[in-house]
């Protein structure tokens, strides 16, 4: 759904209407989450791979500064709950499963979302 907005903004303006569609569709919002997640998520395994904690350890701070955000953002929390898929978050993960990225906020994500969001100050 994101791409198609981007799709074709070749012009300043455009893009400028583009981003104000985006922050007001929670759907666009998430849409942008989901992409972000995924990249620092692929970004965070790839550094684990290498057994580098020292960036492992940013991203996954980074993971949980997105999964703060979305405090602001409670219209995007029923969304993101249908899209767990797309996040990487099995449906029956609970809190003290470790093996997935930083909790994200909200009753919902605090239950499939861990051990990251502590880091956040």
């Amino acid at each position: 759904m994101l791409q198609s907005h981007l799709a074709g903004v070749g012009e300043h303006g455009r893009a400028g209407e583009v981003e104000a569609e985006i922050r007001a569709d929670p759907s666009l919002r998430a849409d942008r989450f989901v992409q972000r997640w995924r990249e620092l998520d692929r970004q965070r395994a790839r550094f684990a791979r290498d057994n580098d904690w020292q960036d492992e350890r940013k991203i996954r701070d980074s993971m949980g500064v997105m999964a703060k955000s979305l405090e602001r953002d409670p219209q995007m929390e029923p969304i993101l709950r249908n899209r767990s898929r797309d996040l990487g978050i099995p449906m029956d993960m609970g809190p003290g499963d470790r093996a997935q990225p930083p909790r994200l906020s909200g009753s919902w994500a605090s239950a499939r979302f861990g051990h990251l969001s502590c880091h956040v100050r």
